[in-house]
C-alpha cells in the first residue's frame, strides 16, 4: 500500500516536472535531453520516497542510491526513446505519450526496488547454514 502512495506522489512530481522542462524548453533542447533531465529529478524523488517511506531502510545511503539508479537505467533509455518516437514520429502529445510509458515504469520500479535497491541481504537464508 505504502508504494501505490509513494508512486503516486512519484508519478505526480515525474509527470509534472517533465510536461513543465517539455514546455518551457522544447523550442532550445531536443526532447531526449529533456526527459532525460527530468527523469534525473524524478528519480532522485523517487529514492527518497521509496527510502523513507516505502521500504524505510537503513542501508548505506549511496550505496542503495547508486542501485536505484542503476534500476532506472535501462528504464531511462526505453523511456527517451518511447518518447522521441511517440512524440516526434508518431506525432501524440507529449503529456499522452508521457502517461502512456508511466504504466510500464510503476510495474518496473517497483520489481527492481525490492529486488535490488532496497533488498535486504540480511534476510536472506545464507546457503550452508
Amino acid at each position: 500500500m505504502r508504494f501505490l502512495v509513494a508512486g503516486g506522489m512519484n508519478a505526480v512530481f515525474s509527470y509534472t516536472v517533465s510536461c513543465l522542462l517539455y514546455y518551457t524548453f522544447h523550442e532550445y533542447a531536443h526532447i531526449a535531453i529533456i526527459v532525460s533531465a527530468s527523469a534525473l529529478l524524478a528519480i532522485l524523488f523517487s529514492f527518497l520516497t521509496y527510502r523513507l517511506f516505502v521500504f524505510q531502510s537503513k542501508g548505506a545511503f549511496f550505496k542503495e542510491l547508486l542501485r536505484c539508479y542503476i534500476v532506472y537505467a535501462w528504464t531511462l533509455a526505453i523511456l527517451v526513446c518511447g518518447m522521441w518516437l511517440l512524440v516526434d514520429f508518431f506525432n501524440i502529445s507529449f503529456w499522452l505519450a508521457q502517461l502512456l510509458l508511466l504504466v510500464f515504469i510503476i510495474i518496473f520500479s517497483y520489481l527492481g526496488h525490492s529486488r535490488f535497491t532496497f533488498a535486504d541481504k540480511s534476510q536472506k537464508p545464507q546457503e550452508g547454514k
